[in-house]
């Protein structure tokens, strides 16, 4: 790699304190309404909410216009995503240190984990457009006790675009090839519709589209009842090297990997929620997936004196899930009791190629899951809110799983000031390719576990100009299921994870056109057995970002990132650290009148030159222009 001079991210970094620091003289901050989130049973505003939620709004989204779902979430803290540009490649997300496929992933409500994939289900993320998304909830530390399996480190929930009347369209461009092209129409802010497609160009590291549609309604009816239905629809193709490969720069076998998939999510949901009283929730949903894989294989290499085979894999997955709920409100009491019922399928076709025979890679794997929860809050007067959550799993083989949560909050509006704590444990199921894959599918393994405690303080100063946040968290997942060559060759559960770190926020707020946020994080992640940090997982991130409204219809946003050393894996070169890096990207948009608007886009604005994952070199500076228009 590229031995760069780090003065001008530094530069950069300083000269956004500087301006955010001394343009003018301080104003109040604008007053914003109260966000919804989801971290409990029923939505709650975010002051309020026992869990450790981040919530990034469709105002942001549309500020910074990035590339990749990935890339807008690399700016939380604690959170680090790998492969997030897009093109040919699969992205992972590592919440608080855990690896990737303990953390639930919901759009519109719906699970989109995986069960029947390679990875254990973790999800990619580079199968989302973020031109689709009205928010997004990030929600750390274990939820099982609300959402059941997966939910071990946390939960990211995806909403897509609200129903708003009108037309909007968007046509980007970039000098790396690539175009971006989304379209959508709203009807009396009660049916909406959004289309996208997404397409990276050809590079050294493979290529990729992305399409995506969803459409959805909303009907409220008086002041307590509402019935909502989303559809969405999302096909993504994808030519690139194979992971562990060592990719551009060490792969032997230069032939790509292409993978396909299609997948479709649909929900609808009947609430009657009074501010007080009785009321109830009902909710159907349905996911399904289908993946086509057809890889080269990898070569032989200092990690592995095999490689890996070619192989061929078409993979079909579904779930179905009903869910009831009572909820009861009081001035200082809300107890929400429910039971849910879920049944997801998964099936493999497919042969891995050793050179003289293939072997057959077949399965089909069913199970059902049954499950009541239960979540008392209560609240003795204004700043302080007590939670109590528990529930109950109970699968095909009659055994039961019970998830336990508790938290605590203080807000005091008048002080500025607020804090939380908060406990509790989650669990994951094996997923279907590990129990039933022939070759190295165990159905004898079991669950794997998570305990977590963490907890933070918040304090406003200058009425309301700056904001500071410090959280702390530790957390334990045992009976990890983790690859054993044998022989035979096959799954087991025998890893331990201990994660631990602090992350701290500062928002400053000088002016009422003038933002600046820093972020910063510290997560000490290594496996018990090994005492080794398991990989793509850095130690420190960091985030410093500046938006400033210079006039009426001029804006404009700069982020700085930092990523410190990390290691990592691959069949050709065996474990490296690799080293830190930053980069800054900026966006400039001008409204040139009521209806359009200009969009410049300058990523990797320094031109740093580093690797994500080994082997993968990230493409240098960038230029996107864009023009949007509403009516």
């Amino acid at each position: 790699m590229a031995g760069t001079s780090r003065s001008a991210p530094r530069q950069a970094a300083a000269w956004l304190w500087l301006l955010a620091a001394g343009l003018g003289q301080a104003q109040s901050p604008p007053t914003l309404a109260p966000i919804q989130v989801t971290g409990s049973l029923l939505p709650a505003p975010l002051e309020s909410s026992a869990a450790d939620v981040v919530v990034i709004d469709r105002a942001t989204i549309e500020r910074l216009q990035p590339p990749s779902v990935a890339a807008l979430l690399r700016r939380v803290p604690g959170l680090h995503l790998d492969r997030g540009d897009g093109a040919g490649g699969v992205s992972s997300l590592y919440l608080r240190g855990a690896d990737p496929n303990y953390t639930l992933v919901l759009v519109d409500g719906v699970r989109m984990n995986d069960p029947g994939n390679s990875r254990g289900g973790a999800f990619d993320f580079n199968e989302l457009d973020a031109s689709e998304i009205e928010r997004i909830e990030i929600v750390r530390g274990p939820l099982s006790a609300l959402y059941g399996a997966d939910a071990m480190a946390g939960a990211i929930h995806i909403i897509t675009r609200a129903p708003q009347a009108g037309a909007r369209g968007r046509v980007e461009i970039s000098s790396r090839g690539s175009h971006a092209l989304q379209a959508g129409m709203g009807l009396n802010d009660t049916y909406g519709l959004h289309l996208g497609r997404r397409e990276f160009a050809d590079t050294r590291l493979g290529s990729g589209r992305l399409d995506s549609a969803s459409a959805n309604a909303r009907w409220v009816f008086g002041d307590a009842d509402e019935l909502r239905l989303d559809l969405r629809h999302g096909e993504r193709h994808d030519r690139g090297f194979p992971e562990d490969s060592g990719s551009f720069r060490h792969a032997l076998l230069r032939a790509l990997e292409r993978r396909e998939s299609e997948q479709w999510n649909a929900a609808a949901a009947w609430q009657h929620l009074p501010a007080q009283g009785l009321g109830y929730r009902l909710r159907l949903d349905a996911w399904q997936r289908d993946a086509v894989e057809i890889s080269p294989g990898v070569a032989p290499g200092l990690r592995d004196p095999f490689g890996l085979p070619a192989s061929r894999l078409a993979t079909d997955s579904d779930r179905q899930r009903v869910q009831a709920l009572l909820h009861h409100r009081q001035a200082h009491h809300a107890l929400s009791v429910g039971i849910e019922a879920q049944r997801e399928q998964g099936a493999m076709r497919g042969r891995l190629d050793f050179g003289s025979f293939e072997m057959p890679t077949d399965f089909s794997q069913r199970r059902d899951n049954r499950a009541w929860f239960a979540e008392w809050q209560y609240r003795p007067g204004p700043e302080w809110s007590w939670l109590l959550g528990l529930r109950q799993d109970r699968g095909d083989d009659g055994d039961t799983v019970s998830s336990p949560r508790l938290g605590l909050t203080y807000r005091s509006a008048e002080q500025a000031r607020g804090a939380h704590l908060s406990w509790g444990k989650g669990y994951k199921l094996p997923s279907l390719f590990a129990l039933g894959h022939p070759l190295i599918g165990n159905p004898a393994l079991r669950p794997e576990f998570s305990r977590s405690v963490s907890g933070g303080v918040q304090q406003g100063f200058a009425d309301g100009l700056a904001e500071l946040r410090f959280d702390a968290f530790s957390s334990e997942y045992r009976d990890a299921i983790d690859f054993d060559p044998g022989p035979p060759p096959r799954l087991v559960n025998r890893s331990q994870l201990r994660t631990r770190g602090v992350e701290f926020g500062l928002t400053l707020h000088p002016r009422e056109n003038l933002q600046t946020l820093l972020s910063l994080s510290h997560v000490h992640s290594r496996v018990s057995e090994t005492g080794a940090a398991p990989r793509s997982r850095p130690a420190f991130t960091a985030h410093l970002g500046l938006h400033w409204q210079p006039a009426l219809r001029h804006e404009l946003s700069a982020e700085l990132l930092h990523v410190g050393r990390q290691r990592d894996s691959s069949i050709p070169t065996g474990d490296r650290d690799l080293p830190e890096y930053s980069r800054v990207d900026l966006r400039w948009q001008r409204r040139l009148d009521p209806h359009w608007r200009l969009e410049v886009a300058v990523d990797n604005l320094f031109d740093r030159h580093y690797e994500e994952y080994i082997g993968a070199p990230v493409a240098g500076r960038a230029l996107r222009l864009a023009v949007a228009a509403q009516f």
